[in-house]
């Protein structure tokens, strides 16, 4: 028996490298993510600080922090 190919490996398909991609950070900063990918960010964005650095980048484009 081999096994099996099938692993849940989590939101890969918003990540690339272990990171949220940026198209996928800029819709978060937007508010116009929708639900599962909203959470899948949600969860990510407490683990990881280079995404959470970059989501400031955006924030701070769109005049979000300001």
């Amino acid at each position: 028996m081999g096994i099996s190919m099938s692993l849940h490996r989590g939101p890969t398909r918003t990540m690339t490298e272990h990171h949220i991609a940026d198209e996928r950070l800029a819709e978060y900063s937007k508010g116009v993510l929708g639900e599962p990918q909203l959470r899948e960010v949600e969860e990510h964005l407490l683990i990881c600080e280079r995404c959470r650095a970059r989501l400031t980048e955006f924030d701070n484009e769109w005049g979000l922090n300001g």
